[in-house]
């Protein structure tokens, strides 16, 4: 669960930052 809410928090972040 955290590798995968990890994964997701970091591609939202990856799609807010670009």
């Amino acid at each position: 669960v955290n590798e995968a809410t990890g994964l997701q928090d970091s591609t939202f972040l990856n799609a807010v930052v670009k």
